[in-house]
C-alpha cells in the first residue's frame, strides 16, 4: 500500500477482498494493512515527507473464479479533535498475481 500521513490524527488502510457475483454480501477479506501498527493506531505519523510503503502480510493462495470479483476496499479515518484538512492521503496497491487459465 503506498500512503502519506503527517497528520497524528488518522488511519490509512487497505484490505484485499473477494466475492462472487451474484452474492449479497461484503465479501471475504483475504488481507489487511494499516499505516500504524493496527486498526486502532491513529497515532502513527510518517517520519520524513514523502510517500510511503507498506507490503501486505503474506496471504495464503486463493482462486478467484469465473464470477468473482477481486478488489482493493481502502478507507482513511479521522478520531477525535481532526478538524479542518488532516494530511492523509491512500495511494494505491500494486499486486503480483498468476493467471491459471489460457
Amino acid at each position: 500500500m503506498i500512503y502519506f500521513d503527517t497528520s497524528n490524527l488518522c488511519l490509512i488502510g487497505a484490505e484485499l477482498r473477494a466475492k462472487l457475483v451474484a452474492s449479497n454480501n461484503q465479501g471475504t477479506v483475504i488481507s489487511t494493512v494499516f499505516d500504524g501498527a493496527n486498526n486502532a493506531d491513529f497515532a502513527f505519523t510518517q517520519v520524513n515527507t514523502g510517500p510511503q510503503s507498506k507490503t501486505f502480510p503474506a496471504v495464503t493462495p486463493f482462486v478467484v473464479s469465473p464470477i468473482s470479483v477481486f478488489w482493493v476496499h481502502a478507507t482513511i479515518g479521522l478520531t477525535t479533535g481532526a478538524a479542518g484538512a488532516q494530511d492523509c492521503r491512500y495511494g494505491g496497491v500494486l499486486l503480483a498475481y498468476t493467471v491459471d487459465r489460457p
